[in-house]
């Protein structure tokens, strides 16, 4: 096998490696908005409460941009990887 199609299944493997973890980190970030929401609630009209809530809100916000750029960066990776190993396939030889 050509080393070119080596690098592109790798480069294949790494974006759906993140894709996974990118949506693993979507999930956990779901449970965690509604863990602080749920908080919230129980302590309504707290002025601490809501400091702390919008606190947190600011952090999973931080997680959650890392994720879409992750799952956006796999997503390339996919589409780089399989192309490329498509086009090294199905290039002829001389």
């Amino acid at each position: 096998m050509n080393y070119k199609k080596i690098v592109c299944i790798v480069i294949f493997a790494l974006g759906i490696a993140g894709i996974i973890y990118a949506v693993h980190g979507k999930y956990r970030i779901a449970s965690a908005r509604s863990d602080v929401s749920s908080t919230k609630n129980f302590f309504q009209d707290n002025p601490v409460s809501n400091f702390v809530s919008g606190s947190l809100n600011r952090r999973i916000d931080n997680y959650a941009r890392q994720a879409n750029i992750l799952l956006a960066v796999g997503i390339v990776f996919v589409i780089a990887g399989g192309t490329g190993f498509v086009y090294l396939s199905r290039k002829k030889k001389r």
